[in-house]
This record gives C-alpha cells, structure tokens and sequence, in this order.
C-alpha cells in the first residue's frame, strides 16, 4: 500500500467539507487540477470534477477525438507507484467469455502517465457514472428502490461479481458506495447544456494556514462534486457500474501465503465487515 509517512505532522490548510483532503496537496499527493485543464495535448478537457478518495481525484472530461464524455481518474502520486487498478480494470478485457455480467464492469477506456507539481501520476479515463447506489438511498424519501428496481440492481451486481469471478478477480472493496447508477444520454448534451441540467463546478478557496499562497502544490481552490444522485424511490429501469478497483487483484498472480511470509502475500480486504466474507474474519486466505 502508499507510504504516509511523508504526509505533513501539522496542518498546511484550512479544512474544507466534501471535498477532497486537502492536506494531501504536498509532494507525492494529488495533482491540482482545475476545470479547464487539458491532458494528452488537448485531447482531454476537465469540464466538472465527479469525485474524490483518499488516493485519487475523479474528474469529468471531454474526449475531442471521440466526442463523448469520459472519466479521469487521478492517482496521487504516491499511489501511482505502486497502483495496479489499471492492470486489474485492462485484464478482463482481454477475455472471450461471453457472460451477461460484463457490461456492469467499466472498460477501461485508456490510461497514461504525466508529470505535475507534487509528482507523476497515473489517470485512468472510464466510462463517467452518476451517483453511488448508497447516496440514492440517502436521498430518497423512504431509503428504498422500488421493488422491480431493487430486484433489477440485485440481479445486476450478482451477475457482475460473477462475471469478476469468472475472470478470476477480487474487487476486495464492495459496499454500496462502490455501485454506482449509469447516466443515461449524456453524450447527447453539450458543456452549457450539461451546466443547466446538473449545475455549474462551484468552487472553494484553498487557503493556507500561513498565509502563503499554496501554488504549485494546492490549486487555487477546490470543486465540489457533481451532484448526480437520484433519490431512490424515483428510480426507473437502474443500470449500474461496479466501481472502484484501487485494492482489486488478479487472484492467479498473487502469490500464496507462505509459512514464512503470511503478511506479505495475503491480499488485504478494504470491504466493510458487514459485507465481508467469512474468511476474512478467520484470517484465512482471501480467494
């Protein structure tokens, strides 16, 4: 996993709520990104930010040589060294097997590698995805699908999880954050158009403790996340994205616990308890 122990003992910046951390805008953490910046010589036009984690930003782009939206998903720089999402996400891909579950796992649409101020980072460019299956349910008025919808996103994400399976890989970090909801037709709409319908980025100023400016490391200020949810019970004929592959593995190139070495080689489940799998309560072997 990434070394934290370079992440600064005291506060840089004054904290902000729903967004990223943003004390991890140092050397070796996330790259500032504002709207408008462009990757792969202009091909790819950050328009909205889509979210956030501990090790990435999750960005909403425009590709001009496909003319379609596309995900970009930032790795600090610290996680890139060591991030084998991209490998895990491009290996299915390279399978024939026709399963009913593959079209719940994003493609992964292409990758590269780039220089910033705080590091080189890795982005992964996906297919974009509206809110998670958890913040839908928050949302709604009685925290519940409707039936033939439940039952629908049930069905799906059993049938994506086989089709992971099948291709023998853990995800090894499923909770409902991780399922997300597709958006449908947003090809078909323009940058001001998709302003009007999901609201224009809007912005918070990222400002030091010491008074200093926080360039180059911290860009000016940070962006809130699209707000993409739609709150459960008005949810209609569901497609979902199983999302996230950042602690996923390929089980056959993960070599077995040994009697020498359990803890180097004994893969790491992020998922929560409530969702995990017997063996990992009994620190046995995660398959």
């Amino acid at each position: 996993m990434a070394d934290w122990s370079d992440r600064p003992m005291e506060d840089i910046y004054h904290p902000e709520v729903d967004v990223e951390y943003l004390e991890d805008y140092v050397p070796g953490g996330y790259h500032p990104t504002l709207i408008g910046t462009t990757f792969c010589s202009g091909r790819y036009t950050i328009v909205h930010k889509l979210g956030f984690g501990g090790y990435s930003t999750i960005w909403l782009a425009w590709d001009e040589q496909y003319r379609r939206y596309v995900s970009l998903k930032i790795l600090t720089a610290r996680a890139s060294m060591d991030s084998r999402e991209g490998d895990v996400l491009h290996y299915p891909m390279k399978s024939n097997l026709s399963h009913a579950g593959k079209r719940f796992i994003p493609p992964l649409l292409d990758q590269f590698w780039f220089h910033g101020p705080n590091g080189y980072h890795q982005c992964l460019v996906g297919e974009p995805a509206g809110g998670s299956i958890a913040k839908s349910k928050e949302d709604s008025t009685n925290l519940m699908f409707p039936v033939d919808a439940a039952r629908s996103i049930a069905a799906q994400l059993l049938l994506g999880l086989s089709y992971l399976h099948a291709n023998g890989i853990c995800h090894g970090d499923l909770h409902l954050r991780n399922f997300l909801l597709r958006i449908q037709d947003l090809d078909s709409l323009s940058i001001p158009e998709l302003y009007q319908r999901f609201g224009k980025p809007y912005e918070v100023p990222i400002r030091r403790v010491d008074g200093n400016p926080g360039e180059p490391h911290a860009p000016p200020h940070a962006i809130y996340p699209m707000n993409l949810s739609i709150p459960a019970n008005e949810v209609d004929d569901p497609e979902i994205i199983i999302s996230d592959y950042g602690t996923s593995f390929i089980v056959s190139q993960t070599p077995s616990p040994t009697l020498y070495t359990p803890a180097l080689y004994t893969p790491a489940l992020y998922t929560p308890a409530l969702y995990s799998p017997p063996e990992d309560f009994f620190n046995e072997p995660i398959t």
